[in-house]
């Protein structure tokens, strides 16, 4: 199997959709002899910040000479991304020679099951083979974002995990994991095991907070709640900030909520030292942060004019959003460039953003579910004076430069992880 058809191949079961239900990967993994049962995992799940905690465990990891492979989605630039090692994305070679393998067991599966076994979805194929390839690279670490909820996640198929995190929940995916943030938090805690250690975002919602310490309670697990961070400096190059012991802490990663994913990292490498005596120093926790770098999350891709990418997509990373906009381009004119899903909070999340743009360029994501730019533009002409229609992407971004050019502008690009993918390369 070449990539490309590797590509190919998993591309081609998007058609089995999103099903949430850990039968089907179990029988997926135990044909491929359960190589999840052989690794170390720190499990995060929550509704934003997944990814950018991630990064943020696996740059401190990494620092204390740790082997890490890291599990996210989706992608930005390129599929390989979601499968990386020490920050390298799976080759295209191991790739190709990890999903003919997981190929060959979903074949199997499928000719002997009759027809009570459903095919495995593209996400429980692309799981099947991170495990599968960090078994073979003997990874020490596997830093671990689970897709969507937890309980019923396809990663959520291993077993207790050396630590899991919660970080922010609110509302998103509520046709599958409930309509009150209670539900949802119940869902994203189904990765709490029994007698496992969870740590929580230091700024939980209070309502989900309650339901991740009940959920310790009864499972006999640690619950850990790191206490809030004092920020003592932000600029466009980054932020220092306070947390306990450490002080003067660096994070290049831009806004107040990348803190407060940075404080829940510490948190879960601290549980490491203290229940696992795992070897990592203060210098690493430092170096760590500092040097963690992660694409699309309120990204600056241009100085001239200042261009900044955000994968931000519901309401409440929207909010973060808005928020770091306002402080960063306090200075400048405000050109937006927002596209969205059709299946998410796109009414809020437009308004939001069309409230604080000079200038708003409706645009379409890549993917089937966009909502149309016409839509976009029809929502944000509510909210804002200055709104422009401009299909594809790329001539939006560059219509965005013209107009910042002219007004001395700044551009933000928001709305989807699908629409800022390739604008930072």
């Amino acid at each position: 199997m070449t990539h490309e058809q590797a590509i190919e191949y998993i591309h081609s079961t998007l058609k089995f959709g999103s099903v949430l239900g850990l039968d089907n990967i179990r029988e997926l993994m135990g044909r491929l002899g359960n190589p999840q049962k052989k690794l170390r995992f720190i499990h995060v799940a929550g509704t934003n910040g997944k990814g950018s905690t991630c990064a943020f465990v696996t740059g401190i990891l990494m620092n204390a000479g740790f082997s890490v492979g890291m599990f996210i989605s989706p992608y930005v630039n390129e599929f390989n991304e979601r499968i990386q090692i020490n920050r390298e994305n799976i080759s295209d070679e191991d790739l190709a020679n990890c999903t003919a393998k997981v190929k060959v067991a979903i074949d199997e599966m499928m000719a002997e099951g009759g027809e009570d076994v459903q095919h495995p979805t593209e996400f429980e194929i692309v799981t099947a083979i991170g495990f599968l390839y960090f078994l073979e690279q003997n990874v020490d670490y596997v830093v671990l974002e689970v897709g969507m909820g937890g309980r019923l996640d396809a990663t959520n198929v291993i077993d207790v995990p050396h630590v899991c995190a919660i970080t922010s929940i609110s509302f998103d995916h509520m046709e599958y994991l409930g309509d009150t943030i209670e539900k949802i938090a119940a869902e994203k805690c189904g990765i709490i095991k029994h007698g496992g250690i969870a740590v929580c975002y230091p700024m939980q919602n209070p309502s989900a907070a309650r339901v991740i310490e009940q959920e310790c309670l009864e499972k006999d697990a640690i619950f850990i709640f790191p206490e809030e961070p004092e920020i003592r400096d932000m600029d466009i190059y980054g932020t220092i900030f306070d947390y306990g012991r450490y002080k003067n802490l660096k994070i290049s990663l831009l806004g107040e909520h990348q803190v407060h994913n940075a404080v829940t990292a510490i948190a879960v490498v601290e549980a490491l030292i203290e229940h696992w005596d795992a070897e990592i120093t203060t210098d690493d926790i430092y170096d760590g942060l500092e040097q963690t770098i992660f694409p699309g999350r309120f990204e600056v891709i241009n100085d001239e004019p200042l261009t900044i990418i955000d994968g931000a997509h519901n309401t409440e990373s929207i909010s973060a959003f808005v928020k770091s906009v306002e402080e960063y381009l306090a200075d400048y004119s405000r050109v937006v460039v927002m596209g969205m899903l059709k299946d998410k909070e796109y009414n809020d999340c437009i308004k939001l953003v069309a409230e604080l743009a000079d200038v708003f360029i409706a645009t379409m994501v890549d993917n089937p579910r966009s909502l149309p730019a016409e839509e976009v533009a029809k929502i944000a002409g509510k909210y804002c004076n200055n709104v422009v229609v401009c299909g594809d992407k790329w001539e939006a971004l560059e219509l965005a430069e013209d107009y910042a050019l002219d007004i001395d502008g700044g551009i933000a690009v928001c709305g989807s992880l699908y629409l800022i993918g390739g604008l930072g390369e």
